[in-house]
């Protein structure tokens, strides 16, 4: 981590020597009542106010002369976002005190209540000598001990708060009011510093990283033989199913270690069995995994960087030639893969079944497309549930001639090419298993159309790799005598078209898809018992824009 600016250190410096001046102030209150020690508080409200916004003026500032803004955006909210905790915490302190002051002098806790509050003012303010060395000297243990001291406060005021209601105090009742609300404070204050710990963390490593996963990092760290201070953790992605993708590299430099991936363990144990099952049926295109760990409820791995570009950065690219290159290298790999695995035992995709699974999920996004049953000039327009129904039968009538091993989240965000070895690599696999090969085509060809890429010449382009995908898969089909593959193709195109409009608010975008999916699913439920093998996809129609 680079040095935080001489205005940050000075000013969190004193903020934090004024926040512990107003905890002693606090502390002493509950030593001997006054108005006084309340007034004092408010007297000093604005120091605390005016040094957390010095602190914000200057990482804005930082912000925008950074080179790397999304570290450095990172490590600035993290820096601000500690500041802000620090002035939670006299706010916290004051609304205590103000809430005693409404009462007698006489309605205060008796003197043992007081006591523990004093302490645990004490424990609070000692707790915030390991701000500035775990921030300054980016120093992890003292992010961990103050989340430590958090948790043990928090415990000590449910316990007293529970200690409260189940046995009010002897003293008036009135009194029982303000000294339920000091448990409360104090609870807050406790989790301002749960908050400032794992502001210390995201500072130091340039990624929020929650405090009951540091183990994880630590672990990678590990692994990789490097001191976790020496190491920068970044963002690289945050999947829709919870996971967090970052990337970990040596400070300052520019090529990654390692990927290091956090979420639900079921998840990650499918990706680790996954990318094991590739290793083992087709090696050298899936990355290796380094490490593998669960704890708390959590799960993380770490995984070989691979290198190269993924498809969709290529997609995106004015590279013509790479992409082309890219992409031929990928049909090899498909066709070689699917000779590989080729297992004569089908397993039919079930399409309309995946689609209707999602139908929920799909019509809340976008409840327009809830189509009924419409007339229009004399010709009846079936509803959307009646297409899926009927294009279900027909999908039963042509099951495919065999099974290969697929991707099974073939999005172009998975696919990642190196140019230098002319090779492929693919990665999130952990939905991968033996299936028709026209769910890994039909989700790709998708993948490729729903990029928002506006530009004609541009859209053009990606139109003409969607369909150079499918002219060559279909060479496939008709070398291993699939006579159904355009038909099941057109089913999963369908399924493709309408799942992922649940992922697009671009109404225009996801409105074109929704049309070609309502087109695909009328002409297949034409198809008649006996037909399947001449169906013939309408490429142009869906891919020519």
């Amino acid at each position: 981590m680079s040095a935080l600016s001489q205005i940050i250190q000075e000013n969190l410096h004193f903020l934090l020597s004024e926040v512990e001046t107003q905890l002693q102030q606090a502390a002493e209150f509950f030593r001997n009542p006054s108005p006084k020690h309340l007034a004092t508080l408010e007297s000093r409200r604005g120091y605390v106010s005016n040094l957390r916004m010095r602190i914000q003026r200057e990482t804005i500032r930082l912000l925008s002369r950074s080179r790397k803004p999304v570290q450095q955006e990172v490590r600035m909210r993290a820096v601000d976002n500690l500041a802000q905790a620090l002035e939670l915490l006299t706010d916290s302190a004051r609304g205590c005190l103000s809430e005693f002051a409404r009462h007698a002098d006489d309605d205060l806790p008796q003197p043992p209540k007081r006591k523990q509050f004093r302490r645990m003012l004490k424990r609070i303010t000692l707790a915030l000598e390991l701000v500035e060395p775990g921030l300054f000297d980016a120093d992890a243990n003292a992010a961990v001990r103050l989340k430590q001291r958090s948790d043990r406060l928090q415990l000590t005021c449910d316990n007293l708060q529970a200690e409260l209601i189940e046995k009010p105090p002897s003293e008036k009742r009135t009194a029982l009011l303000p000294t339920l609300f000091a448990c409360y404070s104090l609870r807050q204050m406790a989790l301002s510093l749960e908050q400032m710990a794992e502001a210390i963390l995201a500072a130091n490593l340039g990624q929020a990283i929650n405090l009951s996963n540091l183990a994880h990092i630590r672990q990678a760290a590990a692994e990789l033989k490097r001191p976790l201070k020496k190491l920068d953790v970044s963002t690289l992605a945050e999947t829709r199913s919870g996971s967090t993708i970052a990337g970990i590299r040596k400070n300052s430099s520019s090529r990654y270690l390692a990927i290091y991936k956090e979420g639900d363990p079921g998840k990650l144990d499918e990706e680790v069995q996954g990318v094991e099952s590739w290793h083992e049926i087709y090696p050298g295109l899936a990355p290796r995994i380094l490490a593998h760990s669960e704890k708390d409820g959590s799960a993380s791995m770490l995984i070989e960087h691979l290198p190269g570009q993924t498809f969709e950065s290529l997609l995106f690219a004015d590279d013509g030639a790479l992409l082309e290159q890219a992409s031929r290298q990928l049909m090899r790999t498909l066709r070689s893969i699917w000779r590989e695995t080729r297992n004569r035992k089908a397993e039919p995709a079930q399409f309309m079944r995946q689609l209707d699974k999602r139908l929920p999920s799909i019509l809340s996004v976008h409840p327009e497309f809830d189509r009924p049953q419409l007339q229009i000039c004399g010709e009846t327009l079936p509803a959307l549930q009646t297409l899926v129904d009927d294009t279900a039968e027909v999908e039963a009538r042509c099951k495919p001639p065999f099974s290969v091993y697929i991707h099974g989240d073939f999005n172009v965000d998975n696919i990642i090419y190196d140019p230098s070895e002319k090779r492929i690599f693919f990665i999130d696999l952990h939905r991968s298993r033996y299936l028709d090969y026209c769910q890994d085509i039909s989700v790709l060809m998708v993948s490729i159309y729903r990029l928002k890429i506006l530009e004609r010449d541009r859209r053009r382009r990606l139109m003409a790799v969607a369909r150079t995908i499918y002219m060559a898969c279909r060479r496939f089909a008709k070398q291993e005598k699939d006579d159904s593959f355009d038909l099941r193709l057109a089913i999963g195109l369908a399924r493709s078209f309408i799942t992922s409009t649940r992922f697009i608010f671009d109404k225009a975008l996801a409105g074109r898809m929704y049309m070609r999916a309502l087109y695909l699913m009328e002409q297949i439920s034409a198809v008649k018992p006996g037909q399947e093998d001449r169906y013939k996809l309408p490429l142009k129609e869906l891919f020519l824009e």
